[in-house]
């Protein structure tokens, strides 16, 4: 009986078993058979042997099966830790990788095992083929040791600094590979790994090469540690004995030491990119090297021993400082190929070359100096032979014979040819870019091998019909690109092709011959029939495609791009090319639609391309495109058609075009999807999910669409080791950017900028390889937040950061000294990125792209080196260490509320060219050092509180006076001069100068002293005078208007005339007078002029007028349809005076509320006009206009209304002339200190002392509770108890959805009188069931719950808007929506009649709990804003101020009053009463 072995596993054994039941059953099959057919005893016994065969067979199998029972446990848990370290980013790569399979039964990935079913091979992958980086393990896993087994251990591209000793429990690994990781120091552990064959350590940071103890006996035979640092090989290096190839290359090597040179075994060095400058003499010792690379060194001489490298095959000394030929690789009998390219090397030495290296193949002596060949040149017999950019004046006669390529190019060779020159042999002549004006046909019509004539970029005029003579029978590609080229082709060319197949002339290039003309076309189709690649891109030819072209039946490329082309492509292009795989029609002026043009993408290696870009065609999509298709910058529209889902796309570009509908879904299976551009079209929805599994997704450009929603989470997923570029800019996305994105680790360019992102920005899950790659990142125009990454200053590569229009707050990091690329002064002038690597987005597009040919990496672009993060919420210093950013062009730091004095370092950037830091807080003098801004073009330092006389020189007085706009210290050149006692910043650059003996020297300070005072006399004399003139006169500024024909003229006299009669007065308000003010300019155009009184320190103050005279010029810039432009302000007396537009209509207060005053009653859509009409206003306040401006009192009364019932806005700048003290201090006319009216002011504002655009949004919400409620915040009504958002919150949640009627205006109920744009009627008398509202703001019994004003999406409506003014209202400023996403929103209720979309429940704000500020009860808010209100006025006291109005507040619930004003004044009297026993105790030094 056959026993089985042991000790197997449960499901070994079950197989082993199966196997036995097997033999069982064939047994008593065969054992009946053999009885029912009465078998004899032979045959019984022969059954008994095939029995027993099969049994054998099959428990073979079972002990196979033992055999490859798989990984044990220990190795299975070494690969576990292992892949415990991978970053979850890309722990999808090792998803094989599970505890409860086998590493070598289940085939894990990466791993290999032996028919033992050990694991002898670790090869851990890079995130893509084209990249080296890996999975970003930070280290090896000390059980790593445990795969007793091992053979081979790659882990490329991983942050590893440290391998373990516990590598020495490997006997049997022999390859390990462990590039682009962190390793600083030679691994101790390698040089005791006898074993070791293969090792390579390149680009890490290693800088000393150091070798094994002798007594190791190392087998090493390959060796890399390129592109480190290494930059001196220790002695100890003699013991790689066996070391066969050994390259050091990128280092900083400047000596070849002997523990090298006697290396026995060394066949191939490689020392290329180092800092060598000659050879160590004792080279000639190692005669056995075979391949010697050190090109891109120093070298300028070789040592004679360097002849003795008699097996040495390849030298390349190619990019060194060579001046002469080395004579002693002559000696050099084993060269096959010899580099010698871009040297100085002005000559060849007269030798004899007969006997010279007989075995030499390919000569390169490219870019040297080279004007002649010698005589004995000739003797050669070479294969390639390269002799381009040289000095080469004719065609050299002593060429040697060269049966591969003879490459003359760009030198400067014209017609003297040497007739009697024999044949080369060459099979590729290139004598391009040379200064040839005829085709010399008498150099190549002898030749019997030529296949390719290259004749480009010369000066060629004419086709030479002599060239028909050329014998070879493999002649099939001549370039003529690039000459002046007229006429037609020669009838004689004919002979060129040949009616066999595949034989004969089949490619002629003719690009960049602008006087060639369409009628080439029809020569090539009669004569040349056979072509099979025909170009003729930049000609200027004009015209119509001809119809000739149909005969090219065998046409694989057609190229007709950048021409004049003009007409519809013919419709033969639908079927006359059946071979076609690359057409180029770009940039004509082609129309009407695309035919369907069919690429048969089986018949053609590579990708079949279409380019049409550039045109003005129309019309649909075609139906059939190429796997390259560019439809760029067409008219087409429709869109994607779903036939494109079976087409195997890898670029795809159809931006520039109308098209629209949904980004198809289907372009996120397409596997081979390299490059999709969809920008500037109108495409619509959100973002395809699907789009994210696009795995070998490199540019993404969606930008300036229509595309909304969220970014989705799986961008960065699947192609986050491939994507270079994302930029979905110019949409109206929202939401959170995906932490997902911080998986692309290749990414150069990330472009988010103009969308409505919000959150921060999220981290980089691989920060090691996004510092190298990422170049440019902007998230401009968002609602972004928080502190500005710490990981930003770490980008080594970035060129460009733009953080600017958002709500970043926080220091900007001091430390930029990772900012590698902007570090590099002049980088900017020589940095065109490849758009392989950088294709282009809508931030950095360029215009002018060759969109040829798919070559990406022929197209480049420039990036401005810049830093903007203006418009932001950044405090504190601007950093000293901006300073070493040499390589800045650009630098904006404005509207920000940084502060400190201007960092001196910053006189360093010396390629900057914009330097913008206005509107902040920054104080002291512009640093001398500015001066050596050589290169500024455009500087901002306006609005900030810097003092002191301007650095002196030109550079500063070249620029407009409005760059130190602001600042009341500053003086100087080109501002008015400084008086005496303003201190000159010293001169960075001191100079001492001798005074010379004579009349000047010693008479100076007498000639000084008289014209100083000379000076000072004619200066107070003018002042004198202008001072009387002033006295005189009104000033009054008028600015011009883009909305008037003429200037707009008054004059004081008439200003002060018109504002002394009463009847004129339309309004007044705290302080003001509003008059109407018809002017005499015989038009009889009538303006509002707001009067304003002034205290004694404005009235004195000249300086300050002259600012708020600058500050509301510059408000001329506000022009939109619902604000009150400012025409003008003049100064007067007591008073100032603002000249406004008038407004006819009164304001909205009156509608609403004085009633009684003539004004008529809202209907529906009037008050929904009004509601986006200041929504529209006050979007561009914050959004829209180039500096954020604050209203600070939005209010019905500052909302007036014009005869169509247009709303305006006024007094968006007044907050500005309350304080004069405050501005004149911040010089910031769009953040202005905290004013308001009760009722609508914010309720945070009573512990903040600036206004917040959140502000204004709380302002504006409480207008449209008023405006659809009918009731003010402030109506008696309502209490501490409840308010009027309470109120209308209370209605809108309830249970019963008819209570929200019981809040709703009754004149909107009962459909009011009608407002007309011609006419106002007094108002009828209203039923009294219905105009029975009680004082109480209670509906009347008698009013019933029933919709009375239209339509049922009337009322919903009403609803939606009661709704966006709750969430404008919310407590939190965070939690309120900002004003372009209220204004949107408004819009889409009043056009699309209340169709839902997505927008925050008003029933979640009753799950968020009130902060104390929120909660605040009238009083409270009445106290807040008289808080505010001295914290402005009495700016000196602010401390004092700040713990009154604490204790006011915690002693507010022990008052009561029942009237708002008298609950003011008695908060105002118990602050100055508690002020004034705070400074009692003070004085008294009580606590």
């Amino acid at each position: 009986m056959l026993l089985l072995p042991g000790g197997c596993g449960s499901r070994f054994r079950q197989k082993r078993s199966g196997a036995s039941d097997r033999a069982t059953l064939m047994r008593r099959s065969m054992a009946a058979g053999g009885s029912g057919r009465g078998r004899n005893k032979g045959t019984t016994e022969r059954l008994v042997t095939w029995e027993l065969l099969v049994v054998i067979v099959l428990h073979a199998a079972g002990w196979i099966a033992q055999g490859v029972e798989g990984c044990s446990d220990v190795e299975r848990q070494a690969l576990l830790d292992l892949k415990a370290l991978v970053p979850s980013a890309y722990a999808d790569l090792l998803s094989s990788w599970q505890l409860q399979s086998d590493c070598c039964v289940d085939n894990w990935h990466f791993v290999t095992c032996s028919a033992s079913s050990t694991v002898i091979g670790l090869n851990l992958p890079t995130r893509f083929s084209s990249s080296p980086l890996g999975l970003g393990i930070p280290q090896i896993p000390e059980s790593l040791g445990n795969l007793t087994s091992l053979e081979s251990l790659s882990m490329v591209g991983n942050s590893i600094s440290i391998v373990p000793d516990s590598l020495l429990h490997l006997p049997n690994l022999t390859v390990v590979i462990l590039a682009h990781n962190s390793i600083t120091e030679f691994p101790e552990v390698f040089l005791e790994m006898a074993q070791l064959k293969k090792l390579d350590l390149s680009s890490n940071g290693i800088i000393t090469m150091v070798g094994p103890d002798t007594s190791v006996q190392s087998q090493l035979e390959t060796l890399t540690l390129h592109s480190n640092y290494i930059g001196t090989i220790n002695e100890s290096f003699g013991g790689w004995t066996e070391l066969v190839d050994l390259d050091v290359s990128r280092n900083y090597l400047s000596w070849i030491p002997d523990s090298v040179i006697e290396l026995p075994n060394l066949r191939n060095l490689i020392l290329d990119s180092n800092e060598l400058q000659t050879f160590p003499f004792t080279i000639g010792k190692m005669t056995q090297l075979i391949k010697l690379s050190v090109s891109s060194n120093n070298i300028t001489a070789l040592p004679t021993s360097t002849g003795s490298l008699t097996s040495l095959e390849y030298l390349n000394l190619r990019n060194n400082a060579l001046n002469k030929f080395p004579e002693m690789l002559l000696n050099l009998s084993s060269l096959k190929a010899l580099d010698l390219s871009q040297n100085e090397i002005d000559c060849l030495p007269d030798s004899s070359y007969d006997t010279w290296a007989p075995t030499l193949e390919i000569l390169s002596l490219s870019s040297n100096l080279i004007d002649d060949l010698p005589s004995g040149f000739a003797a050669l017999d070479l294969h390639d032979l390269w002799l381009d950019h040289n000095l080469l004046q004719e065609f050299p006669r002593a060429l040697p014979l060269v049966n591969g390529t003879l490459d003359l190019s760009s030198n400067q060779m014209n017609d003297s040819y040497w007739f009697g020159k024999i044949a080369t042999g060459f099979k590729h002549l290139n004598l391009a870019n040379n200064r040839m004006t005829r085709m010399p046909y008498n150099l190549v019509i002898m030749e019997p091998f030529m296949e390719v004539l290259d004749l480009s970029g010369n000066l060629i005029m004419q086709f030479e019909f002599n060239l028909a003579s050329i014998r070879s029978p493999g002649f099939r590609e001549l370039d003529l690109s690039g000459n002046n080229l007229t006429g037609r082709i020669p009838f004689s060319w004919a002979s060129l092709q040949s009616p066999d197949e595949g034989t004969g002339l089949q490619a002629i290039y003719l690009d960049a011959n602008p006087l060639l003309t369409l009628d080439i076309l029809d020569d090539i189709a009669k004569l040349l029939p056979s072509s099979k690649v025909v170009t003729l891109v930049g000609c200027n030819l004009t015209g119509e495609i001809p119809q000739s072209l149909s005969t090219l039946t065998k046409l694989e490329v057609l190229s007709l791009g950048n021409n004049l082309l003009s007409g519809p492509i013919p419709e033969f292009f639908d079927s006359s090319f059946p071979l076609l795989r690359e057409l180029n029609l770009s940039r004509n002026a082609l129309t009407k639609n695309i035919p369907s043009i069919p690429f048969n993408y089986s018949l053609v290696s590579g990708s079949t391309i279409l380019d049409l870009s550039f045109n003005s065609l129309s019309g649909s999509l075609p139906t059939t495109i190429a796997e390259v298709t560019l439809l760029s910058h067409n008219s087409l529209s429709g869109e994607i058609p779903s036939a494109w889902s079976s087409v195997p796309i890898v670029a795809l570009d159809l931006s520039g075009n109308g098209l629209e509908g949904g980004i198809p879904a289907f372009l996120g299976s397409m596997t081979s999807l390299r490059f999709l551009n969809l920008a500037d079209n109108s495409f619509s929805g959100a973002l395809p999910v699907e789009l994210g599994n696009c795995s070998a997704l490199e540019h993404l450009t969606l930008g300036n669409n229509l595309l909304t929603g969220q970014i989705p989470s799986t961008f960065g997923q699947s192609f986050g080791r491939s994507l270079k570029t994302l930029s979905l800019a110019n949409n109206s996305l929202e939401g959170p950017i995906p932490e997902s994105i911080g998986n692309c680790s290749d990414l150069r360019v990330l472009d988010l900028s103009r969308n409505y992102l919000n959150g921060t920005l999220p981290s980089l899950v691989d920060l090691d390889s996004l510092s190298k790659s990422l170049v440019v990142l902007t998230v401009a125009h968002n609602q972004l937040s928080g502190e500005i990454p710490w990981w930003i200053p770490l980008l080594r590569s970035l060129q460009l950061l733009d953080l600017s229009y958002n709500s970043f707050w926080g220091w900007i990091p001091s430390d930029v000294t990772g900012l590698e690329s902007l570090k590099l002064p002049g980088s900017t002038n020589n940095d065109e990125l490849s758009l392989d690597a950088l294709y282009v987005m809508y931030a950095v597009q360029t215009g002018s792209i060759d969109t040829g040919t798919f070559s990406l990496s022929q197209r480049v672009v420039q990036v401005t080196f810049s830093v903007v993060l203006t418009s932001n919420y950044l405090s504190g210093p601007l950093p000293q260490q901006l300073g070493i950013l040499k390589g800045l062009v650009y630098l904006s730091v404005a509207n920000n509320s940084l502060n400190g004095a201007l960092p001196p370092s910053l006189g360093n950037l010396t390629e900057l060219k914009d330097l913008d830091l206005s509107e902040n807080n920054f104080s002291g003098a512009v640093p001398p050092e500015f001066a050596g801004l050589t290169s500024l073009e455009s500087f901002n330092v306006s609005s900030n509180n810097l003092t002191g006389q301007l650095p002196q020189g030109t550079l500063f007085s070249s620029f407009p006076s409005s760059s130190f706009l602001n600042n009341p210290g500053l003086c100087g050149n080109p501002l008015p001069l400084c008086l005496p006692g303003v201190p000159t910043p010293p001169s960075p650059i001191k100079s001492v100068q001798k005074c010379h003996e004579g009349w000047w020297c010693h008479n100076k300070m007498w000639v000084i002293g008289v014209a100083v005072g000379t000076f000072v006399f004619f200066v107070l004399f003018l002042a004198a005078v202008l001072y009387l003139v002033l006295r005189r006169k009104t000033p009054v500024v008028i600015f011009d208007s883009g909305e008037l024909e003429h200037k707009l003229v008054i004059t004081g006299k008439e200003l002060e005339a018109a504002t002394a009669d009463e009847h004129n007065i339309i309004g007044r308000g705290d302080g003001t007078t509003v008059y109407r003010v018809q002017l005499q300019d015989g038009k009889g155009r009538v303006v509002a002029v707001k009067k304003m009184k002034i205290g004694h320190e404005e009235r004195h103050d000249k300086k300050g007028q002259k600012r708020v005279i600058r500050e509301m010029e510059s408000l001329k810039q506000l022009r939109h349809r619902n604000l009150v432009s400012v025409l003008g302000v003049c100064y007067s007396g007591y008073h100032k005076s603002l000249i406004l537009d008038y407004v006819p209509n009164g304001s909205l207060h009156d509608h609403l509320h004085e009633m009684a005053n003539g004004k008529c009653e809202l209907p529906l859509d009037a008050r929904l006009k009004i509601t986006t009409g200041v929504a529209d206003a006050l979007a561009f306040l914050h959004h829209e206009y180039h500096n954020p401006i604050l209203h600070l009192d939005i209010k019905p009364s500052n909302i007036l209304l014009d005869d169509e019932f247009n709303p305006k806005v006024a007094d968006f700048s007044i907050a500005k002339f309350i304080n004069p003290r405050y501005n004149s201090s911040q010089g910031d006319s769009t953040a202005a200190s905290v004013v308001g009216t009760v009722g609508y002011v914010a309720p945070e504002y009573g512990s903040l002392s600036k206004g917040s655009v959140k502000g204004d949004v709380y302002s504006f919400g409480m207008v449209l509770l008023e405006l659809f409620t009918g009731k003010a915040p402030t109506d008696s009504s309502f209490d501490e108890e409840k308010t009027l958002r309470d109120w209308v919150m209370e209605a809108c949640t309830s249970a019963d959805a008819d209570d929200i009627l019981d809040v709703i205006d009754h004149f909107l109920l009962n459909q009011g009188k009608n407002c007309s744009s011609k006419e106002h009627q007094q108002p009828k008398e209203t039923p009294a069931n219905v105009n029975a509202f009680p004082s109480s703001g209670q509906p009347s019994p008698t009013t019933t719950k029933t919709v009375r004003f239209g339509e049922e999406t009337q009322m919903k409506q009403v609803q939606l808007v009661l709704g966006v003014a709750l969430l404008c209202t919310h407590e939190y400023p965070e939690e309120r929506p900002s004003m372009d996403q209220v204004r949107d929103r408004l819009h889409h209720i009043r056009e699309n009649h209340a169709v839902e979309r997505a927008w925050p429940d008003i029933n979640e704000l009753m799950k968020s709990k009130k902060k104390a500020v929120g909660g605040r009860s009238i009083r409270h808010r009445v106290v807040a804003l008289v808080c505010a209100r001295r914290r402005v006025i009495h700016a000196a006291d602010d401390d004092d101020d700040g713990l009154v109005c604490r204790l006011v507040t915690s002693s507010i619930a022990t008052t009561s009053s029942a009237n708002r004003l008298d609950f003011e004044q008695i908060v105002v009297l118990q602050m100055s009463k508690e002020k004034t026993l705070m400074r009692e105790k003070k004085d008294m030094n009580l606590p």
